[in-house]
């Protein structure tokens, strides 16, 4: 089942979306899935454990419009908890990681504009857990199933 939703930018970075997703022979859909799996190799720059969340740059002369997107729960899953996670909302994430694409700043595993269709299965599975303290709730989210679960289950 698709989910659908909204992603809001402005009409410059949309277009460039559009182009850079039929030169790669993909959905705006699966471009943003795209754009999101390299973006998560990126985890350690840029989560943040408080704060508001961080929207894009206004801009009083640019035109914004909205994308709608439809993605499957997993992947739509996938964008909420990166906007939780990273504190910035799932469109500045997208026109971030799109720059970064359009600027040719390569990630080690995955090469740029010669790869021209993707795993959309990067992220291959969620594997959430809650664990109830005295006081507290411990929350551990897995984007990709561990090789070996047993270990994750013995702490």
């Amino acid at each position: 089942m698709k989910v659908r939703t909204t992603l809001h930018l402005g009409s410059e970075t949309v277009q460039k979306l559009d182009t850079e997703a039929l030169s790669r022979g993909m959905s705006r859909a699966q471009m943003v899935v795209f754009l999101t799996h390299r973006l998560m190799q990126r985890y350690r720059k840029l989560s943040s454990f408080m704060g508001a969340v961080r929207y894009q740059k206004r801009s009083d002369d640019a035109e914004w419009k909205r994308m709608h997107v439809a993605l499957d729960q997993m992947n739509h899953s996938f964008l909420l908890e990166m906007r939780c996670f990273y504190r910035f909302s799932v469109s500045a994430l997208i026109a971030m990681e799109l720059d970064a694409v359009l600027n040719g700043q390569n990630l080690t595993s995955i090469s740029n504009k010669s790869n021209g269709v993707i795993d959309n299965y990067n992220y291959n599975g969620r594997l959430m857990m809650v664990n109830k303290l005295k006081t507290s709730i411990r929350w551990k989210f897995f984007w990709n199933i561990p090789t070996n679960p047993k270990n994750i289950y013995a702490e």
